[in-house]
């Protein structure tokens, strides 16, 4: 069973804890913890989900949220240690074609 809350726990080592629906808030927590600016990602070309990747296989995602600071990603996924940008994008079939904006908070 899949867990569908909006809200963001945070596991024992501090860090959040995403699903398939609370990745903004996860990525708030993040924002909390390390400052910076939180990104948008949404696919360049219009299509309506960003592809298959890492954490999600079946490329279901329509968006996702991520921290960057200093040119390293942050999401619920890397951990503290945040992953480099391009390392990043990799982990998506189509990741060439990811658009990062920055996030207004609405």
């Amino acid at each position: 069973m899949h867990n569908n809350s909006t809200a963001c726990k945070v596991g024992a080592n501090g860090w959040p804890i995403p699903n398939a629906r609370n990745r903004k808030e996860c990525a708030k927590i993040i924002q909390d913890k390390i400052g910076r600016t939180i990104y948008h990602v949404k696919d360049s070309m219009g299509a309506p989900v960003l592809g298959p990747s890492t954490h999600d296989p079946l490329g279901k995602w329509a968006e996702h949220f991520v921290v960057i600071k200093d040119g390293t990603v942050y999401d619920g996924f890397t951990g503290s240690n945040g992953m480099a940008f391009e390392q990043y994008r990799n982990q998506w079939k189509y990741g060439e074609y990811l658009n990062f904006t920055p996030w207004d908070g609405k």
